[in-house]
């Protein structure tokens, strides 16, 4: 009992820390890069959010008011590798804890949502103590966002327990102390198994049919929370309500929202990104006789696009050296990226990005040419943003090649790879 109530302080100790450093942090809203459709970045502060996704900045003290599809996106999303988080079916990541479970629902406190009491069917996990390591904590993240068919309790011994998680109780704690236990009936014929939380790493819930609609905007906040908005509501002046893909429905004060808010991304009619179209080729040529993939909106590892510390959820993962192309057919007037080695290569790595471009020449031949090559590129150094004409393409190709280190640690990023019609 005494640990109990040890690891109870501590968390409690936790999250004031956390809720005063937030606070501390939202004092003022900070400029971030604005990515404008087949314009040069600049930077701005959002003064408004709308619920068309549209968004009024400013930039150089001037007020522009902008619509969905004048912006590609605002901000940059930075994932919290030490807080405890509970992810949605929806992908919903929110930065808090789960202080209560039912039959039906599942109630989590979070210092920037508040109490939030949501479905059961629409919770996936909870992840106590993600991994301190990026790339790890990502391989962890897509692991409890696979649908599982039973109730999972994973140990900090990586011994895991499956069954059915059973409503918490008045000893199990709850509220601003958190749960202390849990229940997981084994099997129907099985006493219940109480676990102890300062034992358990991550809970997975069983997977139920659920409909989700389809995600408008991207959000991230400053506390790590990311939401896939379907819906924005103001309901007054003074508080938005934003309804996630899988139905959650959060909500903050409208000023509250735009200090917490560090990323936008919408969907955009005008924007095609390559990392969901079909490569109508892939080839990879090893230096040695290591065999890397393609990432799509991954690094190729297969954790997600890193880069300055920043998450990016579109683009492509390349080594050295390796080529990809994709059929235009005619359809885009812009091929624009911003250009990094992925965080994982840290300080080493180097490549050489370059962009072929085929289109018909003037005998009506197909042909390719050289449009674009980047200087040597190396881990550390910000992403260099590209914009290439690609009016009349029929195909385009991507070559990362290797530079002077030979292949070491080449996790090459198409960061946000976009094709503008």
């Amino acid at each position: 009992m005494p640990r109990q109530r040890s690891c109870c302080c501590l968390r409690i100790v936790a999250l004031l820390a956390s809720a005063y450093s937030s606070i501390g942090d939202c004092a003022e809203r900070l400029p971030q890069p604005l990515l404008l459709v087949g314009e040069a970045a600049v930077t701005a502060t959002v003064e408004e959010l709308r619920t068309d996704w549209g968004i009024v900045a400013s930039m150089d003290g001037e007020r522009k008011e902008l619509k969905r599809s004048d912006y590609v996106l605002w901000g940059a999303y930075s994932d919290d590798g030490r807080s405890s988080q509970v992810l949605l079916t929806d992908g919903t990541v929110l930065v808090g804890e789960i202080v209560r479970i039912e039959d039906l629902s599942v109630t989590i406190a979070s210092r920037l949502w508040g109490e939030l009491r949501l479905d059961r069917q629409i919770v996936r996990a909870w992840c106590l103590l993600p991994q301190s390591d990026p790339l790890a904590r990502d391989r962890e993240w897509q692991l409890l966002q696979t649908p599982e068919p039973i109730d999972r309790v994973l140990l900090l011994n990586r011994d895991a327990l499956a069954g059915k998680l059973l409503p918490t109780t008045e000893r199990d704690g709850g509220g601003l102390f958190g749960l202390v236990s849990i229940g997981i009936a084994l099997s129907d014929a099985a006493p219940a198994t109480s676990v102890v939380i300062d034992e358990v790493r991550a809970i997975t819930f069983r997977a139920s049919p659920t409909q989700e609609s389809h995600s408008e905007c991207l959000l991230g906040f400053r506390d790590g929370s990311l939401v896939p908005a379907s819906m924005l509501t103001v309901t007054n002046s003074e508080v938005t309500q934003i309804t996630t893909a899988a139905g959650a429905s959060l909500q903050l004060r409208t000023d509250e929202l735009l200090k917490n808010l560090t990323f936008i991304q919408p969907q955009n009619e005008t924007v095609t990104y390559l990392s969901d179209l079909p490569a109508v080729g892939y080839k990879f040529l090893p230096f040695l006789e290591l065999d890397w993939s393609l990432g799509i909106a991954t690094n190729t590892l297969g954790g997600r696009l890193r880069a300055a510390g920043d998450v990016t959820f579109q683009g492509l993962g390349m080594h050295s050296v390796s080529r990809v192309a994709y059929t235009l057919d005619r359809q885009y007037r812009r091929f624009e990226a911003e250009l990094a080695l992925d965080d994982h290569a840290k300080r080493q790595g180097s490549v050489i990005y370059r962009v072929l471009v085929e289109r018909d020449n003037e005998s009506g031949q197909s042909a390719w040419s050289l449009a674009f090559t980047s200087p040597i590129i190396r881990g550390g150094d910000p992403p260099l943003s590209m914009s290439l004409d690609v009016n009349g393409a029929t195909r385009l190709a991507l070559v990362v090649e290797m530079a002077d280190r030979v292949d070491t640690r080449d996790y090459a990023n198409w960061l946000n790879a976009r094709l503008l019609r």
